[in-house]
């Protein structure tokens, strides 16, 4: 039994940083003004993509249930996160003069 359960234990350690290097997942982007819009997001490798286009991150936090990311746009810090389970998530986007708020409707590709 405890055999079984060492094994069942290792399998789901071994299954999450198999699941932690790569993601790819679509959103559909809504901001303030309910315009809408859709990206494809990646993270690859330590890597956070945009439609293709490799960010400049500070930190980036995944597991299987979430991601949550830190990067730079221009002169704007970004803080991007999505829930995987039920595929919502947010990005809140703060310059030296405003903070912009965008809501994303996710599910992993």
């Amino acid at each position: 039994m405890k055999k079984i359960l060492n094994f069942i234990i290792i399998f789901f350690f071994w299954s999450t940083v198999l699941y932690a290097k790569n993601i790819t997942y679509i959103c559909e982007v809504t901001d303030s003004k309910n315009k809408t819009s859709k990206e494809i997001f990646e993270i690859k490798n330590d890597q956070f993509l945009s439609d293709g286009y490799i960010l400049k991150t500070s930190s980036i936090k995944i597991n299987n249930i979430s991601a949550e990311v830190n990067y730079y746009w221009n002169k704007s810090n970004v803080r991007h996160k999505v829930n995987f389970k039920n595929g919502k998530g947010f990005e809140i986007w703060t310059s030296e003069t405003t903070t912009s708020t965008y809501y994303l409707n996710c599910s992993v590709i």
